[in-house]
């Protein structure tokens, strides 16, 4: 597949991200057969995620790592995913991974706590 509009042009995105300006209209984001979305850069296949797509599952996994915290570090990788491959929820990206990175320096510093503690009761 050969990439719409200009070579090295950054397409604007529409607020939801299935449609594109090339420069002339608003063209749709998806390949005809579904399979893959245009970034701005580079086609990528289409993921269909259980809570849609990288920048929410990265809230949600901020949201569910204050319950369990191996939940941050995941987070913190679909956030960057996001910010790489969905440029139209760079913002909300952001968002997930600074909550997460926030997420991980707490699960860091509660766990340097407990081993104080135990340490000062022998």
């Amino acid at each position: 597949m050969q990439p719409p509009g200009a070579y090295g042009a950054q397409p604007q995105f529409s607020a939801d991200g299935k449609w594109f300006w090339n420069g002339q209209q608003w063209v749709s984001s998806l390949s005809p057969d579904g399979r893959y979305r245009w970034t701005g850069s580079a086609w990528v296949p289409v993921r269909k995620m259980f809570l849609g797509d990288h920048a929410n599952q990265s809230i949600a996994c901020a949201v569910v790592g204050l319950a369990c915290a191996p939940f941050f570090p995941f987070g913190l990788w679909v956030g960057w995913k996001a910010y790489r491959e969905l440029p139209w929820k760079r913002t909300q990206a952001a968002v997930g991974m600074i909550l997460n990175t926030a997420g991980c320096g707490l699960w860091v510093v509660t766990i340097v706590y407990r081993i104080a503690v135990a340490m000062s009761a022998r």
